[in-house]
């Protein structure tokens, strides 16, 4: 299972439409290879716009709400959600993990059912497992051997954006590369994470020319996992997995980089899945599910039941549609369930409630965050982000309790495009996303009273160099 950290499913040749624009095409010839060779390769959907909720759902095949960890204050995944490799453990299986994100260090609980867990950095050792897994003996034949789980988390092209000058001709223009940075941080972005910060059109540019050479990266490395595969002998017996968490956003809903909203580009990942020769695996691909299912598609694989709220497998045809999560942002959560419309194409029921009134000072309290400074108030931005938590945790999440939740009804159109419906009847809308989310996660009450333990889960106190390592990846601690 390789799962690559904000991956856009439309800068995925494999997944182009008729009207993808020639700049999103041409930059993942691996995975466009990948994807030719698999049973399942479509365009999903991810349960929430950041890391921490979405790999957590990858995880357990919970949704954010019920497995719990939905916050950079709640991170750490809790030891009684069954992991899939807890699963595979079960199953018999080695289970091998690589991470790269710092959210995922086994002290938030993602060496769950390891047995061996290493950083990925330059991808050496992954390789060099992956390559061994159809080890020979002396004699020719295969040796016996346990079955292997390994998951492999591929940071690019998460921020920092590096300017990989190698792939420049996977781009359909070529610019002046040398007129680019060499690199645009998460700092750089930031402050356009605020809606009301205009984004100029050549600033703009920028970031997604490096974004595009940052994708072409990810997919360089991704290309070195799956061949190192294939030289192992190890292919054709192999279940191979690959999506992403969540996507990047560039001003399409008048923000920046990811965990802003719930919009179709953060949304709408790419879900490559090969099953076994001669599994007979019955998947249908289809786009607009929940890649929250690979949980209990590779479960399913290896006999192993699951407990109750988890995502069905890609075996059985379901049209619940796909429910996304997103909690604690200035004043308000947010909720998207993903479901075909009449005529086939999906349609995306959005929900904003409201916990607090909006903070003025928010999004300078994210970028003094980021800083380690204080706001010009002379308020720290932690006291403005317990603030909202306090009104938070008193709140239903869904019905909120400043004012009518706010549900909207947007078409997907196209590569990329969402399209308000302004004929959609919001009643009968609003009442299909409440009860997948109650369907999911349970009664809407404050997580105060409904959370397990309460909504104060004990924090992980942060070393300072984790700190350092989340700040330079754009995560506000205290904040999403």
């Amino acid at each position: 299972m390789i799962t690559v950290d904000t991956l856009r499913a439309d800068v995925v040749g494999a997944l182009a439409q008729a009207d993808t624009p020639a700049d999103r095409r041409g930059l993942t010839p691996h995975l466009d290879r990948f994807a030719a060779e698999a049973d399942w390769a479509e365009r999903a959907v991810a349960t929430s716009s950041w890391t921490v909720p979405s790999m957590a759902s990858l995880m357990t095949g919970l949704q954010p709400w019920s497995h719990g960890s939905w916050h950079g204050e709640r991170a750490v995944l809790a030891e009684e959600r069954l992991t899939v490799a807890e699963v595979m453990q079960e199953a018999g299986f080695h289970t091998i993990g690589f991470r790269s994100n710092t959210w995922l260090r086994p002290r938030f609980g993602y060496a769950q059912g390891f047995d061996e867990m290493y950083d990925l950095g330059g991808s050496k050792r992954a390789i060099a497992v992956l390559e061994s897994l159809g080890a020979q003996g002396p004699g020719g034949e295969t040796e016996a051997a346990a079955p292997t789980f390994v998951w492999i988390h591929v940071l690019p092209p998460h921020a920092p954006y590096l300017r990989h000058d190698q792939y420049a001709e996977r781009l359909s223009s070529s610019p002046d590369l040398t007129a680019l940075p060499q690199r645009v941080t998460a700092a750089d972005l930031e402050p356009y994470l605020d809606p009301g910060r205009p984004l100029d059109e050549a600033t703009r540019e920028v970031f997604w020319t490096l974004y595009r050479l940052h994708v072409a990266h990810s997919d360089e490395i991704v290309g070195a996992l799956l061949d190192a595969l294939r030289r192992s002998g190890s292919w054709d017996d192999s279940w191979i997995v690959v999506t992403s968490d969540h996507g990047e956003e560039f001003g399409e809903a008048g923000q920046i980089a990811h965990g802003g909203n719930l919009h179709r580009v953060l949304l709408e990942v790419p879900l490559l899945v090969k099953a076994p020769r001669g599994a007979g695996a019955r998947m249908e691909p289809r786009p607009g599910v929940s890649n929250a299912r690979i949980f209990a598609t590779l479960s399913e694989a290896v006999g192993v039941s699951t407990g109750e709220g988890v995502a069905e497998p890609l075996t059985v045809d379901v049209a619940a549609g796909a429910l996304s999560e997103l909690y604690l942002g200035n004043g308000d959560n947010r909720f998207s369930l993903v479901e075909e419309g009449p005529d086939g194409s999906l349609r995306q029921i959005h929900w904003r409630s409201r916990f607090a009134p909006e903070e003025p000072e928010y999004f300078a309290a994210r970028v003094a965050s980021l800083a380690d400074a204080a706001l010009p108030s002379g308020e720290s931005p932690q006291q403005l982000f317990d603030r909202q938590a306090a009104a938070f945790l008193v709140a239903p999440p869904l019905a909120g309790n400043v004012d009518v939740p706010v549900v909207e009804v947007r078409s997907w159109v196209g590569s990329s495009a969402s399209v308000p419906l302004a004929e959609a009847p919001l009643a009968e809308a609003s009442r299909r996303l409440r009860r997948a989310w109650t369907a999911a996660n349970g009664d809407d009450v404050a997580p105060a009273e409904g959370l397990e333990g309460g909504a104060a889960q004990e924090g992980i106190e942060l070393l300072p160099e984790e700190r350092e390592r989340l700040r330079a990846l754009g995560y506000v601690v205290g904040g999403r």
